[in-house]
Parts: C-alpha cells; sequence; structure tokens
C-alpha cells in the first residue's frame, strides 16, 4: 500500500512540474506578444520608417534574456528542420538601446540563417566583447550563402539574393535598426561555406542621424 502512494505520489509531482513547465512557456508566449505588440504601435507610428528615422528608446537592458526570448521565437522553425542551435552568450553584457527594435535585428538574420540552412545542419548565435566598448553579436550558417558579388548589396532596400525568396526586407531593417544605434553590420563568406552576419553594437547608446541615402535610396 505505501508502494502505491508513493508511486501516486510520484505521478502527481510529475504533473505539477510538468504544470510549472507550462506555465514558463505561457509566460515567454505572453512576453513575446507583449513585444510584438509594442513593435507593431512602433511600426505604425513609424509610417515613413523607410525614409526617415526610426523612433529609438534609450533603455538599459541585459542582452541575454533580451536574446533568449529572440530564441523562443525561432524555436519552432528550427525543430521542423531539425536545426541545432549553438548559443554562446555571456550573463553580463549590459546595452543601451531600444530593446524591441534591438531584438528585431536580430530575429531577422537569424530567421534567414535557420530558413536557408539545410535540415539537421547547425546554426551559431554567438555573443562576446570587443575591448573598446563594443559587442558583437554573430550569426553563422551553413545554407548556400550568397554570391561574393552581391556581398555588397545586402542589406540595401529590397534587395534580394540569387538564393532568397520574399521582398528582400528583413536585412534592410536590421541595418537601419543597427546603425541608427551607431553600429555597423558585416557580411562574411565563411571557408566552410554559408553566410556569417556580424553585428556590432556599441554598449553605450549612440544615437545617429539616418539619411535615405545612408541606406541605399537615391536622393
Amino acid at each position: 500500500m505505501v508502494k502505491n502512494y508513493a508511486e501516486k505520489l510520484e505521478e502527481k509531482l510529475k504533473e505539477i512540474k510538468s504544470f510549472e513547465a507550462l506555465l514558463k512557456d505561457f509566460e515567454a508566449f505572453k512576453n513575446s506578444l507583449e513585444r510584438v505588440e509594442r513593435l507593431i504601435y512602433k511600426l505604425f507610428s513609424s509610417l515613413e520608417y523607410l525614409v526617415k528615422d526610426l523612433k529609438i528608446k534609450k533603455e538599459k537592458f541585459s542582452l541575454k534574456p533580451a536574446i533568449e526570448e529572440v530564441i523562443f521565437w525561432v524555436t519552432p522553425l528550427c525543430k521542423d528542420k531539425n536545426i541545432e542551435l549553438e548559443v554562446d552568450i555571456p550573463e553580463d553584457i549590459e546595452i543601451e538601446g531600444d530593446k524591441d527594435w534591438l531584438m528585431q535585428a536580430i530575429l531577422n538574420p537569424l530567421e534567414n540563417a535557420i530558413k536557408f540552412s539545410p535540415p539537421g545542419e547547425k546554426v551559431i548565435l554567438k555573443v562576446y566583447r570587443r575591448e573598446n566598448d563594443w559587442i558583437n553579436i554573430l550569426i553563422r550558417d551553413m545554407g548556400p550563402g550568397v554570391a561574393y558579388e552581391e556581398l555588397p548589396f545586402l542589406g540595401m532596400p529590397f534587395f534580394k539574393s540569387s538564393a532568397e525568396k520574399g521582398l528582400g526586407f528583413g536585412l534592410f531593417l536590421t541595418k537601419k535598426i543597427v546603425s541608427a544605434h551607431g553600429g555597423k553590420i558585416r557580411f562574411n563568406l565563411p571557408s566552410q561555406g554559408g553566410l556569417e552576419v556580424l553585428i556590432e553594437i556599441p554598449y553605450n547608446f549612440k544615437r545617429v542621424s539616418i539619411s535615405s541615402s545612408d541606406m541605399g535610396f537615391a536622393k
């Protein structure tokens, strides 16, 4: 009888743990939904964001939880394609900038990396410091990459590489967000194949005015 009660108690504990896991997933989903709502508001409040400055809110935040929320968004896509997401993010990096926009700047190239990677491959997401008050966010995939001559055009408005489908807007928006924070974005072709996207952001917020010509638009 004691064994029977012990087994029932163990089953109840498993149910409680499962419920706790569901609550955590729900909280993560709730936070992500709130972020989308904030982002939609920003998009509608910046109807001319293609040719004018983005509305950037200055705040200090921890980078790891923000990127973990981005990872939560792409996890279903990784599971669908059996993509291993190798993540390396230091615990103690804080940054000044607009959290929602910077999360979007990371989400766009990360989604691309997963979409263009063959099933069963690995995508790398790595964050590391530089000595001169900058942080680097590296995203690398093992997809088809792009033609070398297309590299200078990545991130230009509505440019699509030969392997890309859609409007070609994601990397342009990422470039605009990064530039508005005083940062840079670089594209490289690793020797082992694929595409490497390197986002460089200063620790401290550096608001930069971005003109339409800076983003690739003709005056």
